[in-house]
């Protein structure tokens, strides 16, 4: 598991280029290591070969998997990874339904502002401390 902030790792999943660079850019003065996927089958494919990630970042709208199917398969599969879901509709009944199953995952509204470099931060500090406490 990741030990420090230096091994922090974001994986950003987003079929929009622009929305992957701004992405990027709000994470320019953090010590986070940050992979990009343009899509939520991208993404699993990363996963799959990569080191563990602490956190993804993914849009609700993706092309041929949509951002309900994208959290149950990291549910399954990386349980451990926390998942900030993005969308311009926050108020959609289906997809707080389906974020509220999983303690793992919140939705932000798109534009995003601080609060979601402040969430990741917490995260990341929060399983870094049990990290420690499962070492000692």
């Amino acid at each position: 598991m990741i030990r420090n902030s230096t091994e922090a790792r974001i994986l950003v999943v987003d079929d929009d280029q622009s929305v992957r660079a701004a992405l990027k850019r709000s994470f320019l003065n953090e010590d986070w290591q940050v992979s990009c996927a343009i899509s939520g089958s991208e993404a699993l494919n990363i996963l799959a070969q990569q080191q563990p990630f602490n956190v993804i970042v993914a849009d609700y709208f993706m092309p041929n998997i949509n951002g309900i199917e994208f959290l149950l398969k990291i549910d399954q599969k990386y349980p451990h990874i926390f998942c900030i879901m993005l969308t311009a509709y926050p108020y959609c009944d289906a997809i707080k339904r389906a974020l509220s199953k999983n303690p793992n995952t919140i939705l932000l509204e798109k534009p995003w502002d601080e609060r979601l470099v402040q969430i990741i931060t917490r995260v990341i500090a929060e399983q870094q401390l049990a990290q420690h406490s499962r070492q000692a």
